[in-house]
């Protein structure tokens, strides 16, 4: 069986939920939250805010004004 992306962050964030210290999930992932009807955005908001991560990007972060994260 072939995990994917959001299998393998799901492993790394059962992981890391156990852990005392904060947590910081960064990087480049390059799935686009500006967009609502994007299967993988709200795959990922949703995974994440199950663990209780907060996204913070809140402005556009490509030189084309679309916000990846």
């Amino acid at each position: 069986m072939q995990l994917t992306f959001f299998d393998e962050l799901a492993d790394l964030l059962d992981t890391v939920a156990t852990r005392a210290e904060p947590v910081y999930l960064v990087g480049d992932l390059n799935i686009r939250l500006d967009r609502a009807d994007d299967a993988n955005a709200v795959r990922l908001v949703d995974l994440l805010s199950g663990y209780g991560f907060n996204i913070q990007v809140s402005v556009p972060t490509h030189q084309l004004a679309g916000c990846l994260t």
